[in-house]
């Protein structure tokens, strides 16, 4: 997790992207969804924006533990009914919580399943074309960024110690050659 800003500024570090409408949470250790393995995360959590703890929320799939590009986000407007593919169709939270595959590539027709969608095509405030560097799935080690933001009811982010933390479960033989 990332220090909060104005702890971090008292304290003289630098701070990368501080900010206090959101908390900034990260998967650890980095995993490959290779192809030809099957290997997938089962990323879940509470849906923060469900619960009133956040305006929304997002999970976000990033490459390159140096980088740091983004390759795919679900943002809590999407989460619909996620969690009750594991919770059963009668459980009272179920609406309350989220689930979501990540896998290199998705069965057809599994509704709450994410891949990988490569770096896309930007523009810089000035209209200059940039992307982000070759994604190479085999290779390049992966982790999750989870966000909260702002509480409707403080404008800021929620406290960190009135959230459960979202999580992500690797599945798969990542230890094999």
């Amino acid at each position: 997790m990332l220090e909060k800003p104005y702890v971090g500024l008292q304290r003289g570090l630098f701070l990368m992207g501080a900010t206090r409408d959101t908390n900034y949470l990260a998967t650890y250790p980095n995993f490959k969804l290779r192809e030809g393995y099957d290997e997938f995360v089962i990323v879940y959590g509470v849906n923060h924006q469900a619960t009133g703890k956040a305006t929304y929320a997002s999970f976000s799939l990033y490459a390159d533990a140096v980088k740091w590009f983004g390759i795919g986000t679900r943002t809590s407007d999407l989460f619909g009914d996620s969690a009750r593919q594991y919770l059963g169709p009668d459980d009272p939270d179920a609406d309350m919580l989220y689930a979501f595959k990540v896998a290199r590539d998705c069965p057809e027709g599994e509704e709450y399943c994410m891949e990988p969608t490569g770096p896309e095509e930007f523009t810089d405030p000035w209209g200059v074309p940039y992307s982000c560097p070759d994604l190479v799935l085999d290779e390049d080690e992966m982790f999750f960024i989870f966000r909260s933001y702002m509480e409707p009811a403080t404008k800021v982010s929620p406290d960190d110690n009135e959230l459960l933390y979202d999580q992500a479960i690797y599945f798969g033989p990542y230890f094999e050659p």
